[in-house]
């Protein structure tokens, strides 16, 4: 879910007992109503809120109900729910380097974020990182996409929070099917000028 700022709150996607949700739901002045549907069902992705481009970003996850460990295929697809029409908006042509599911997402600024870590398409922890500047949603224009040095572990399912200089702290996690971690690590983000 993501909070926007007038108090309204987007649910994406997840799963019920009959599979994978490409739902979105809007809890708007008190009530939850249906929004659009997104172009694949997800669950274990994640979002974040863009204000420049006054949509909220969605990567990743899974098109199929799960149950851990079989996670299944993970997606590496990014689309956009556009706030002020609560319409999808799909850009074929924004695609994640590496599909991933149960991964994390930080707004880097109005209009940049990073995806980071995950369950990868062989179903094991990424320590990859990759930064994403969208310029207009118009016409699915995007900046260069970078894949950012990684991090010390791999991981998926962990925490992750913005600092105010920019880069991010991220926290335990899986480290494999079984085993998982309690370090952390303050990831710099490198910064493309």
């Amino acid at each position: 879910a993501v909070s926007l700022p007038n108090g309204d709150v987007v649910f994406i996607g997840g799963q019920n007992s009959s599979g994978a949700l490409n739902s979105i739901e809007l809890y708007k002045n008190g009530a939850l109503t249906a929004g659009p549907n997104m172009a694949s069902p997800r669950v274990h992705a994640d979002a974040v809120l863009l204000p420049a481009l006054n949509a909220i970003a969605i990567s990743g996850g899974y098109n199929t109900a799960v149950q851990a460990p079989n996670y299944g295929a993970s997606l590496d697809t990014i689309e956009f729910f556009m706030i002020n029409t609560d319409q999808m908006q799909y850009c074929p042509n924004i695609l994640m380097h590496e599909s991933r599911g149960l991964h994390r997402m930080a707004a880097l600024t109005d209009d940049e974020f990073l995806i980071v870590g995950g369950l990868g398409e062989n179903g094991l922890p990424l320590n990859s990182a990759e930064k994403v500047s969208v310029t207009s949603l118009s016409n699915c224009n995007v900046y260069p996409q970078y894949t950012t040095g990684p991090m010390q572990i791999e991981r998926a399912s962990f925490a992750l929070t913005k600092l105010a200089g920019g880069d991010v702290f991220v926290v335990g996690g899986m480290t494999s099917s079984t085993a998982t971690t309690n370090i952390a690590e303050y990831y710099v983000i490198p910064r493309f000028e």
